[in-house]
């Protein structure tokens, strides 16, 4: 996970929180998730837990090949499965214009706390 937009000390929280045992956890208490492998690696990933998209991740190496479409069109189509109108998406400041360009809109720029440090947080909405 790549997440340059933020500072060192928060980077290496994520890495050592969003191990592969944590996010299996994560997704198994959601509505969907959806993975994607290439080979046997995983290259991305996402899931729905209500009316929020949670965990979308896409291997930098593979950004702008269509996974994190492919995963966005996979939840949002079970979202519309399940009568939900509105999804919300909380976004890093890097993934913003991905989201925007889903026809996500900014509803709200904050900060969050994290292990003492503060990391920008955008919170995004979509009629479906």
């Amino acid at each position: 996970m790549e997440m340059t937009d933020y500072p060192t000390e928060l980077r290496a929280y994520f890495r050592r929180k969003n191990t592969p045992q944590n996010i299996a956890k994560q997704f198994l208490a959601c509505d969907l998730a959806v993975v994607f492998e290439k080979g046997k690696r995983i290259v991305g990933c996402g899931s729905l837990d209500d009316e929020v998209v949670k965990g979308v991740y896409v291997d930098p190496l593979e950004h702008g090949s269509g996974i994190g479409s492919a995963i966005m069109d996979a939840l949002e189509s079970h979202a519309k499965q399940l009568g939900i109108r509105k999804l919300g998406v909380g976004s890093s400041v890097g993934a913003e214009y991905f989201y925007a360009s889903r026809g996500f809109r900014v509803m709200k720029k904050c900060k969050v706390e994290i292990q003492g440090m503060e990391m920008p947080s955008i919170e995004m909405e979509k009629e479906l």
